[in-house]
């Protein structure tokens, strides 16, 4: 037999030999991949939506802030009149209790 002639057949059984190969993996491996891809795909949506929702939230967050500032500053400033009022009766009651000097 030819030496180059030989060296072809080799080639060519080493060819099919790894196209088989490849196939087998190709198949063993199909399952997997498509998990993989929809896993991916699945992953890029979330990013986008979540991040799409992230701004919407802050946006939504910073609109009820806004409306929500005068009567949070309103009850800041009942709260305080409520404390100084309050200190002022106690303080009351407390000298009514004591006796005066004479």
């Amino acid at each position: 037999m030819n030496p180059e002639l030989a060296a072809e057949l080799a080639e060519d059984a080493q060819l099919k030999t790894a196209i088989r190969e490849l196939r087998k993996l190709r198949k063993d491996s199909e399952e997997l991949n498509r998990a993989w891809s929809e896993t991916w795909v699945a992953r890029q949506k979330y990013e986008r939506d979540y991040a799409f929702m992230v701004k919407q939230l802050r946006e939504r967050e910073d609109r009820i802030m806004d409306e929500l500032r005068p009567y949070l500053a309103k009850i800041e400033e009942l709260e305080k009149q409520v404390r100084k009022l309050d200190r002022k009766i106690r303080k009351r009651h407390s000298n009514k209790g004591r006796p005066e000097a004479v």
